[in-house]
C-alpha cells in the first residue's frame, strides 16, 4: 500500500470514529439531561444544539476528505 492510500485509510477511520464516538456520547449526554434535568425543554434544546454541533464537526471532517 502507496504512503496515500495509507493517509486515506487512517482520515477515513478517523471520520468513523468520530462518528462513533460522537454517537455513544450524545447517547450518555442525552439520556442524563432527559432522567436527570429539571426542564425538559432546556434537555431538548441542548441536545439539538449538540447534534447540530457534531453534524458540523462530521461533516466539515467529511469534506476535508472528499478535498483532497
Amino acid at each position: 500500500m502507496e504512503p496515500s492510500g495509507l493517509i486515506d485509510v487512517l482520515m477515513q477511520g478517523l471520520i468513523y470514529l468520530a462518528l462513533i464516538a460522537l454517537t455513544i456520547y450524545g447517547l450518555i449526554l442525552g439520556y442524563h439531561w432527559y432522567s436527570y434535568g429539571t426542564s425538559k425543554r432546556a434537555s431538548t434544546i441542548a441536545l439539538l444544539t449538540f447534534i447540530g454541533g457534531g453534524l458540523f464537526f462530521v461533516g466539515t471532517m467529511f469534506i476535508s476528505y472528499l478535498a483532497q
